[in-house]
């Protein structure tokens, strides 16, 4: 793939030049600097087997989904349960020797689980967001995650609870800011952020949404281990 600037890649990533610079930094981005000019590598990011190619599941198929991924049982009646493993089973075996083609596939089937929101917070470490008991820490956020990120803080929070969480964090909307927020509203997701029990699955999913090839890349292998 060429190499692009940083307006390119901020156009691309859907992010601010200063957070490509940031990710740069934190070796999130690959790039090299040319008599002061930053040439960037954005080959995951452009890859056809990211886009996707499958309807999103529905909010609680999405988190069944997650719990049989990562092993867990979910309520479900025998016959639908059965139609879902085997529904997983078939991607698996299809896509298990790609990465990408799996961190597609959770970007595609899983986009519906959680409404995202993105606030900054100035001047608040992120040892106070995890004291939170109403957040729990996902994607890089997340102590069992693979990859991990300095510059954001990441989680799930029931919807009941969102404002005063916003309220009590001081938090301001922001596009690129430094908090992600996945707000859950089904009862079958709500069903595991209350118990503050993240299936694992979802920690995949949600890097499987970030925009550097580390975490896109460990989402797929994450998967890649799984069986159902």
């Amino acid at each position: 793939m060429p190499l692009v600037g940083v307006s390119e890649a901020s156009r691309s990533l859907a992010v601010s030049p200063q957070r490509v610079r940031a990710m740069l930094a934190a070796g999130q981005l690959s790039g090299r600097k040319l008599e002061g000019v930053w040439l960037i590598d954005l080959p995951l990011q452009r890859d056809a087997r990211l886009r996707p190619r499958r309807r999103p599941m529905s909010a609680p198929q999405a988190w069944r989904a997650l719990a049989l991924l990562s092993g867990l049982e979910i309520d479900l009646d025998p016959s639908n349960r059965s139609h879902l493993r085997a529904r997983l089973r078939s991607a698996l075996a299809r896509d298990r020797h790609d990465p990408l083609s799996l961190a597609g596939l959770l970007r595609a089937w899983m986009r519906d689980r959680a409404e995202p929101r993105r606030f900054h917070v100035p001047d608040v470490p992120h040892a106070r967001l995890r004291s939170d008991a109403h957040l729990i820490p996902s994607g890089g956020s997340h102590p069992d995650s693979p990859v991990r990120d300095a510059h954001l803080f990441e989680a799930y929070v029931d919807r009941a609870h969102l404002d005063d969480v916003i309220r009590r964090n001081s938090m301001v909307p922001a596009q690129d800011g430094n908090v992600l927020l996945r707000v859950v509203s089904e009862l079958e997701g709500l069903r595991w952020i209350q118990t503050g029990l993240l299936p694992w699955a979802a920690i995949a999913a949600d890097l499987a949404e970030h925009d550097d090839s580390r975490s896109i890349t460990a989402a797929g292998q994450m998967i890649a281990g799984t069986s159902v």
